[in-house]
């Protein structure tokens, strides 16, 4: 009878420990798969972000540099008007 137990002991672990390392396997595919999405989800934010921020920025030095060529023009034909 010990003999017979002591042999039937570990048989019915061996199944119960594979199954939960093929869980895990598969949770950890989906849980890299979901990472990889998360992953490209904020690479494309952060990418919108700078485009954003990019033509923020453009706008704005074309909006200073033509307030600086208007206010020269403006300079120019007042000290034009003075000198004559």
């Amino acid at each position: 009878m010990n003999v017979s137990t002591t042999h039937m002991g570990p048989m019915p672990t061996v199944p119960i420990q594979l199954v939960p390392s093929t869980v895990t396997v598969t949770t950890a595919t989906s849980s890299t798969t979901s990472q990889h999405a998360l992953v490209c989800h904020w690479m494309i934010h952060d990418l919108l972000v700078i485009f954003i921020k990019g033509v923020c920025f453009l706008f704005f030095c074309y909006c200073t540099i033509m307030c600086i060529q208007y206010q020269q023009n403006t300079l120019y034909c007042t000290n034009s008007q003075n000198m004559s």
